[in-house]
């Protein structure tokens, strides 16, 4: 088959990889459709390159149907449809794989009363649907925080009242003054491990990826950092006694983190992997009702829709790009298959055995 294979720091290319086939009596192979860009993708693409290997497949938030199962597979069958039901078109029903969960728990995570006001940091895929999740949630007001015209635009004609970060100082400063003075009820950090604005980390992390891969996953594992603006500012934008909830994926293992301000103030935190398998029968049941309640079909939220063959040296930077937020590869009428595990799994609300991942 054909797959998205990583070859070095900020290196993919498109390669022949064996077929997959069931290793495990509860393993299943999928014939891929379609499949999203997650962000995880993306640290794997940069910061977390000593834990790769070149030629490491990519790539977790897919659907397609079903082409093999192991023994112990009960619940779905050679033919099936994997994330949606047979007749159901890829496009309104993708997000169902990792993204769309992983919105709504971060909304779920807060703790979220009806009435309350919640912000979010980082209006990237996760931020916007977690922005379009908190409306269905019970929230009273949504505010937005990036620094991308196309990405503010966006969530303000979803009802989020935005915060633009090129042209405000003080983001904290600014949720409070929208607020009378109590700030946010309720804050997600959407963007996680790579923030902009934390220069002297980014300097650190780009120093040890260039390091031998054995060296370099030793120290990252010691004392590697994350890029923390966007964390702090969620931090410095929750009001005393409300929650943050972080989605964005962290790594580091020395992060410098003011306690004591947190202490005092009494904010609560929650993180985590998505646990998709938690969350899913109930998005399932709101995606099909005949509205599109998250507004999350192709029409305009796909804003890169690229095929998966191809010049890999024609496609940019899903990180450098300004202009577009929901990356979808094609990979209708080509053979890509994924081995996945454990498709009885019951869901679960916190149990590794579910989180998102492959």
């Amino acid at each position: 088959m054909r797959a998205v294979t990583w070859q070095g720091r900020g290196d993919v290319e498109v390669n022949d990889v064996p077929d997959p086939r069931t290793e495990q009596p509860n393993d299943l192979v999928v014939r891929v459709s379609s499949t999203a860009i997650c962000g995880s993708d993306l640290h794997l693409y940069g910061p977390l390159t000593p834990f790769m290997t070149p030629g490491d497949i990519l790539g977790h938030e897919f659907m397609g149907t079903v082409v093999e199962v192991g023994s112990e597979v009960k619940n779905v069958r050679p033919g099936d449809r994997i994330v949606v039901p047979e007749t159901r078109p890829d496009d309104r029903w993708l997000f169902l794989s990792d993204i769309l969960p992983t919105a709504w728990q971060g909304v779920a995570y807060t703790g979220l009363e009806p009435g309350e006001t919640i912000a979010v940091i980082g209006l990237v895929p996760v931020g916007q649907l977690a922005t379009r999740c908190a409306w269905q949630q019970g929230a009273g007001r949504v505010i937005g925080v990036n620094l991308e015209a196309e990405r503010l635009a966006m969530a303000a004609q979803h009802g989020v009242e935005v915060i633009d970060v090129s042209r405000v100082d003080d983001v904290p400063g600014a949720i409070k003054d929208l607020t009378a003075g109590r700030r946010a009820d309720r804050v997600i950090d959407a963007v996680g491990m790579e923030a902009h604005g934390s220069t002297a980390a980014k300097i650190a992390t780009d120093v040890v990826t260039t390091l031998p891969r054995a060296a370099a996953a030793v120290l990252s594992q010691a004392i590697g950092v994350d890029r923390l603006a966007a964390l702090e500012t969620a931090f410095a934008s929750v009001r005393r006694g409300g929650t943050v909830s972080m989605s964005g994926v962290y790594g580091g293992a020395a992060d410098p983190v003011n306690f004591m301000k947190l202490f005092d103030r009494q904010v609560s935190i929650r993180m985590g992997q998505a646990n998709v398998r938690r969350w899913s029968d109930q998005l399932l049941e709101l995606l099909s009702q005949d509205e599109d309640v998250f507004d999350v079909a192709v029409d305009g939220q796909y804003a890169h829709t690229p095929p998966v063959e191809g010049d890999p040296d024609e496609r940019d930077d899903p990180r450098e790009r300004l202009d577009d937020d929901f990356d979808v590869a094609s990979a209708r009428e080509q053979n890509h298959e994924q081995r996945q595990s454990n498709p009885n799994e019951a869901p679960g609300d916190g149990d590794p055995s579910v989180v998102d991942g492959s």
